[in-house]
């Protein structure tokens, strides 16, 4: 094979990890991929047939495999934000230098940047991932730079670390924190680098340390980071999509917040969730709260430690199952990736636990933790596909429930559950009627259908 002839390993920037992030280049490429290598979260962006690789901390063995999979085809690597801003473009050069094909994306630095509604390009970038602290005089003192500081962080050089090893000239030295920067867990938070040295802050954020003298000072410092908390970027899911176009709860103080406070989370308790309090989309499905009820007496998720939602959509049955047992490991999987972002906003609106899978059953379900208790709601017409799957990986003593609302689905699932093996076996039927005035509404009957893996759970 002469060298124009030799396969490509695209460099791919995925910004946030968010599919309405990317960029057209970047879609293009991962869509066509047939090989790709990336950290475990962006590993939900390949094509479900795709063969993947996961990046961890021994890039050696990265290397093996690019190299083996060279031979026969284009490899993509993801990396987060953008290639050339502390990724492993430096160390793949090394040893890929003529194969390489870099295609840029949206950095973190840009996204605080643009929240900020500031200029970046005189910030000096400075990074903390697996480094010790960073020295006093760095970003204050005699000498101390005039140009904006920006630290890389991570859970062992958090902002409020960060922060407190630069406290000692100048406490009062005006700080920027973006935390989650592009997803729908996104926060900025602005007040006093003493502030922030008192704050609580997830490891995977950006602290700006700007110039003495510079940034205005918010209303007030909020060291939990709080302020602007919930914020959803551009493409992603806002609060005046709820239908009807209001925030459930009326005026502002009543859970419509006013620009610049804290959104106020619905006060609701699973089960059965009022389905007005939910982020809604058009084509993306919920269920009535009075079946999300009869679900989670039947399914039990107290009881388990892994949970599988398979079709998730909007993410109710996710949200609840998180709230009803804090404990268990919930994964919410659905590949329309507009249900993606509403499952993670749910997930957030109900201060949920939920870990969004974006990706098509029952392909990447070979990549989870084994469950002991899954549900199927969506299933792409694959049910019987999926179902093989999930009676595979259910642990013993685990309990795999599916939702028919289709004629075609219930009778598919019966024939499915009769022949499984599962045992305690049952169908509920599910019939709401709601009422208002001298009129009733009925809506059409859903199918639970439950039965247990034989064996006992340790």
């Amino acid at each position: 094979m002469d060298a124009a002839e030799k396969h490509i390993l695209y460099i791919v920037g995925a910004g946030p990890g968010s599919a309405g992030l990317l960029t057209p280049g970047a879609e293009k490429v991962i869509a066509a991929a047939r090989v790709v290598a990336a950290g475990r979260r962006l590993l939900a962006l390949a094509p479900p047939e795709a063969e993947t690789h996961a990046i961890g901390a021994d890039l050696e063995s990265t290397r093996r495999f690019i190299e083996a999979r060279l031979a026969q085809s284009d490899v993509c690597v993801l990396v987060s934000g953008d290639p050339g801003c502390y990724s492993v473009l430096p160390f793949l050069s090394r040893y890929f230098r003529d194969r390489i094909r870099v295609l840029p994306g949206i950095s973190s630095v840009q996204l605080l940047a643009a929240r900020l509604k500031a200029p970046w390009h005189g910030w000096r970038m400075i990074s903390r991932h697996g480094r010790g602290a960073p020295r006093l005089d760095t970003a204050s003192g005699p000498g101390a730079p005039a140009e904006p500081l920006l630290f890389f962080c991570d859970e062992e050089n958090s902002p409020q670390a960060v922060a407190r090893s630069l406290l000692a000239a100048d406490p009062d030295r005006r700080v920027a924190v973006g935390s989650h920067l592009g997803s729908v867990d996104e926060r900025i938070w602005q007040g006093t680098l003493s502030a922030a040295a008192a704050g609580k802050f997830p490891g995977n954020s950006l602290l700006l340390v700007l110039p003495a003298g510079e940034g205005d000072p918010p209303e007030r410092d909020d060291p939990e980071g709080e302020i602007a908390a919930g914020k959803v970027p551009e493409g992603e899911i806002a609060e005046d999509e709820i239908p009807g176009g209001e925030t459930p709860g009326g005026g502002a103080g009543e859970g419509e917040a006013p620009e610049g406070d804290v959104p106020v989370r619905p006060a609701a308790a699973a089960p059965g969730i009022p389905d007005d309090l939910w982020l809604r989309r058009e084509g993306v499905p919920l269920s009535k709260s009075e079946f999300r009820a009869v679900l989670m007496a039947r399914v039990q998720p107290a009881l388990r430690r892994v949970i599988w939602d398979v079709g998730a959509g909007t993410g109710s049955y996710s949200v609840e199952c998180s709230l009803l047992s804090p404990a268990a490991e919930v994964y919410a999987i659905d590949r329309n990736p507009e249900a993606c972002g509403l499952i993670a906003a749910n997930a957030t609106r109900f201060g949920a636990d939920v870990k969004t899978v974006c990706a098509a059953a029952p392909e990447c379900l070979a990549r989870l933790p084994r469950p002991d208790l899954v549900i199927i709601g969506g299933n792409d017409g694959r049910l019987a596909e999926i179902f093989a799957k999930v009676v595979e990986a259910v642990l013993p003593g685990g309990r795999v429930a599916v939702t028919a609302v289709l004629d075609r689905t219930r009778q598919e699932a019966h024939g499915l559950f009769a022949g499984s093996g599962l045992e305690a076996r049952q169908a509920v039927r599910v019939e709401i009627a709601r009422g208002h005035e001298h009129e009733w509404a009925a809506n059409n009957p859903v199918i639970l259908f439950t039965g247990d893996r034989p064996g006992n759970s340790d």
